[in-house]
């Protein structure tokens, strides 16, 4: 059994995962961008449990950039579809996609916090450019628990 992912854990399903859930809500098969997500092999991020998941199921999302509406789309997967799990990016990796004007901020944040992770759509930014030209800053400091 899969130990409960920490919210904003990055989840890379498997092929198999990627139908089951196309066959789950089959109203995202006819959405291009989901598609496209899924080809691509991005990931889908863990997020809470909400009183309408199957229980047993891994409740994950998918948040879609801005310029597709920013839709968070919830689906789940079975354990056995996820080949794995990573901690959002660390925000110096993710810096090289926020805005020019951030950087001097998010070079104090790193001095003082070197292990700060970034979620949301700096993350998102950064993952999967260039879905979206607009970005926020989300961040988690301190240690990360898987």
């Amino acid at each position: 059994m899969l130990e409960p992912l920490a919210r904003h854990s990055m989840v890379k399903a498997s092929t198999a995962g990627w139908a089951a859930v196309m066959n789950r809500y089959p109203e995202l098969a006819s959405e291009p961008i989901v598609a496209s997500w899924a080809h691509a092999g991005r990931p889908l991020v863990a997020r809470r449990p909400d009183c309408s998941d199957t229980e047993g199921l891994v409740p994950l999302g998918l948040p879609l950039p801005p310029s597709h509406g920013k839709r968070r789309i919830a689906v789940s997967l079975a354990a056995i579809d996820i080949v794995a799990s990573a901690p959002p990016p660390l925000l110096a990796d993710a810096a090289a996609a926020a805005p020019a004007s951030w950087h001097p901020t998010i070079d104090k944040l790193l001095t003082l916090l070197p292990e700060t992770r970034s979620y949301g759509s700096l993350a998102w930014q950064h993952l999967t450019r260039p879905i979206s030209q607009t970005v926020r800053i989300s961040i988690c400091c301190g240690p990360w628990h898987q």
